[in-house]
């Protein structure tokens, strides 16, 4: 008896290849001929009856036994192509089998790392052969058939020079290029490979990730089920018995990772994801899936699959038929596009736009033998609910009286809240606010105004806000100070912006001034944000004809509302300028005298924007902010 000995998990035309290697038979076909083997191009020994596979080990002088648990036996009758095989001991569809290539992950011929010396030597692996997983899980390579060279053909099993040599031109297979596969396919792609790994306790582990239902069926139910799962999720990738061979590796893995996620959480991933599919469809009557979705439910029986897929695929269907045991459920839980334009008062049209994009829930149903988006109820009322009590951000701006960013603040504060469901960032230019929280705050702000002493509190909170500059204003802690009555305010009755109507005791106007927007954790502007003229007007203390010639250079379109002013320029502007507005709300005087004043005491006057910020403090305002000298010509200070 030969002293050759068999290496967990190879396979087995691998192991024969090797054992010529060893014992320098040139050619695999002088060894499985002994099975009955005729053509060499197309090694199918690990097929033959029990009897060849006893010649073969009787040729190679090894222990049957061993041999034979390598093979790939018939498992059923013989069907052609629709036959099924034992890999590792569990059936697998005689398409997912490779037999004429070689598929080799080069690392794995790399010489091991010299302390591992027990470390096997090169072997061809049983899990190559497997096209349902075009990688291999020990060294994340996607699996190639060719050596690195150009003039070589396709790596067979034709001559044996060795396992991890170029039987065309020598080379070592460990210098071959191949891909890497991405980090996040790995995990999935190594459960997949469990279910036919040859160690026993591999497979029970990736069964155990299944559904229930799906693992108590074994794991070909679950082979079979990711393989038929392949076009349903990728249109285009074969669908059985054809053979997976010439499919794009990366395209492979990525939907075998999402097949086999789906088995983990069945039927519930596979109905999102038909849900997702029909949703948006551009067509009526299309499965939104090039019609794969569609003939996965209808297939039947097939030949070469277990029969529990059929069973599962039409337990899928009798989750979505109108008319199945679910359809009662189904009618109550979903409506249709015309029930949505009326609940939502907006055309069929901008229906069909927000289920496309996602942003109305989705639930697909099965009418008349063809899959329907319906709309989930429950969704469309949530929706429905806050179109009642929405109201624009631009229309709050103007009942406050503030700035855009004002009103950002208040939300990053939790002042008022967004509505946040999609279909009011798809349906809204402008944010929408919930109403409600816009109630509360305003009530808050009169009960804390109703302790305010009107004969003290006199000056208009927005221009007690006109004291602040070089930065933006911090509406949001201002009122916030407000609604905690730290700083006592009186309100006015009218009509008017409630900025307009609250009004403070002069007195406290430091109380504003010292007032700082801190951003909570998480919330900001991202780089280079924008603000609109109108907000950046307010962060200078300009009037409009004022702000119209310093903006003119940031252009918008005609009559846009639309935010132009970058937030990083504009605050270079308001750190180097001061308004004479700015400096009369800060020195208690009117904006004309603080303006004669600034021109008599030859304060740099800088253009549109007013005079030099840091000239004018130092001026009138020793206390009132640092001075960093005299501007330059240019208005930046020296």
């Amino acid at each position: 008896m030969s002293d050759f000995t068999f290496i967990p998990g190879e396979s087995f035309n691998g192991a024969i290849a090797r054992w010529a290697a060893e014992n320098d038979v040139e050619r695999m076909i002088d060894v499985t001929r002994a099975a009955g083997l005729v053509h060499p191009h197309r090694q199918t020994a690990g097929r033959a009856e029990p009897e060849g596979i006893a010649a073969i080990s009787a040729e190679m002088d090894v222990c049957i036994g061993a041999l034979a648990v390598l093979a790939t036996p018939l498992d059923g009758p013989d069907l052609g192509q629709h036959s099924r095989r034992l890999l590792n001991g569990v059936s697998v569809p005689s398409a997912l089998l490779e037999t004429r290539r070689r598929r080799i992950a080069p690392a794995a011929f790399a010489p091991p790392p010299v302390d591992e010396l027990a470390a096997p030597p090169p072997h061809h692996r049983a899990l190559w052969d497997f096209r349902l997983l075009p990688a291999c899980t020990e060294t994340w390579q996607y699996l190639v058939h060719r050596c690195g060279n150009d003039d070589c053909g396709d790596l067979g099993w034709h001559h044996t020079p060795g396992i991890d040599l170029c039987e065309h031109c020598m080379g070592e297979l460990a210098d071959t290029p191949a891909g890497d596969v991405e980090p996040e396919l790995r995990e999935c792609l190594a459960h997949v490979a469990g279910l036919v790994h040859h160690d026993p306790a591999r497979r029970a582990a990736s069964l155990a990730l299944l559904s229930p239902a799906i693992a108590d069926m074994g794991a070909p139910v679950a082979i079979d089920l990711v393989y038929r799962l392949l076009p349903v999720i990728t249109p285009g990738l074969p669908s059985p018995p054809h053979s997976l061979a010439n499919a794009d590796p990366r395209t492979l893995a990525i939907a075998v990772v999402a097949a086999w996620k789906f088995a983990t959480d069945w039927p519930h991933g596979a109905l999102a994801h038909i849900g997702n599919l029909v949703s948006r469809r551009a067509t009526r009557h299309s499965d939104g899936n090039r019609g794969e979705t569609m003939r996965f439910l209808d297939m039947g029986r097939l030949l070469g699959l277990r029969p529990e897929v059929e069973d599962l695929a039409a337990a899928l269907r009798w989750e979505l038929d109108i008319k199945g045991p679910h359809g009662a459920t189904l009618e109550r839980a979903t409506r249709t596009s015309s029930e949505a334009v009326q609940l939502l008062s907006v055309g069929s049209q901008l229906v069909a736009r927000f289920r496309r994009s996602g942003a109305l829930a989705t639930i697909p149903v099965l009418v008349h033998g063809t899959l329907q988006p319906r709309l989930s109820a429950d969704d469309l009322e949530l929706v429905a609910d806050g179109i009642s009590r929405r109201i624009g951000v631009d229309t709050l701006q103007s009942r406050f009286g503030i700035s855009h960013h004002g009103v950002e603040q208040l939300e990053a504060l939790g002042l008022i809240h967004l509505l946040r469901h999609p279909y009011f960032e798809a349906r809204y230019t402008a944010r929408q606010v919930d109403m409600d929280s816009v109630v509360d705050l305003e009530r808050a702000l009169a009960d804390a105004a109703a302790s305010g002493d009107p004969d003290r509190c006199t000056r208009p909170l927005v221009d007690a806000m006109k004291a602040v500059g070089g930065r933006m204003k911090p509406w949001g802690p201002v009122l916030d100070a407000i609604r905690l009555n730290r700083i006592p305010v009186s309100l006015t009755d009218g009509n008017g912006p409630l900025s307009s109507r609250l009004l403070i005791d002069p007195g406290s106007i430091g109380l504003v001034t010292a007032a700082t927007f801190v951003a909570p954790t998480g919330w900001g502007r991202p780089a280079g944000a924008l603000v609109t003229k109108v907000d950046a007007a307010e962060t200078l203390n300009l009037c409009p004809k004022q702000s119209t010639k310093l903006l003119t250079r940031f252009p918008t379109v005609s009559g846009s509302h639309a935010k132009s002013v970058p937030v990083d320029q504009l605050l270079e502007i308001a750190r180097r300028q001061i308004s004479s507005v700015e400096l009369a709300a800060r020195r208690g005087i009117s904006p004309a005298a603080a303006y004669f004043e600034a021109r008599r005491d030859k304060v740099p006057w800088l253009g549109h924007a007013g005079f030099c910020r840091a000239t004018a403090e130092r001026t009138y305002l020793a206390d009132g902010g640092p001075a960093r000298g005299a501007c330059g010509k240019d208005g930046r200070p020296g």
